[in-house]
């Protein structure tokens, strides 16, 4: 489950004295890109994704309450990117369906651009930078039992 967004919109551009600009908006499908966060996770973490519902152990359900991106313009200095995640996540047993597991999740990630890669860094390359980040280390904070 993701936050409702409207139009979109994921989060802001600020100017440098902090100024909102323009807001950041996205065509991507976010359930593809947090099922495809949560593949990276899992294999990193040697677990096996199934196919088919019958043949996993348990299943993951993954509330995202919060999600933003915002863009500060720096003009002569480095740009800086914030991404800000949170998230509930619950594991299941698949046969009984009983809860075994609930962990609140939450990250914020700080990048910057140097002013002198404006040009071959694109502004959606470094907030999707700060977002993957941001879902993979807040991931990382998931202790199961």
């Amino acid at each position: 489950m993701l936050p409702p967004t409207k139009d979109n919109n994921i989060g802001i551009r600020r100017s440098l004295a902090g100024d909102y600009w323009a807001r950041i908006n996205t065509e991507s499908d976010l359930r593809a890109w947090a099922a495809g966060q949560w593949r990276q996770f899992l294999a990193r973490h040697r677990q096996i994704v199934v196919s088919k519902p019958a043949a996993a152990d348990y299943f993951v359900q993954c509330d995202i309450t919060r999600l933003e991106v915002i863009k500060k313009y720096e003009w002569i200095w480095n740009d800086k990117y914030k991404a800000d995640l949170a998230m509930i996540v619950a594991v299941r047993d698949r046969q009984s369906g009983k809860v075994l597991y609930t962990h609140p999740l939450a990250k914020v990630v700080y990048k910057e651009r140097a002013n002198d890669d404006a040009d071959r860094i694109s502004d959606d390359d470094m907030l999707n930078a700060c977002l993957n980040s941001a879902f993979q280390e807040a991931l990382e904070g998931l202790q199961m039992p």
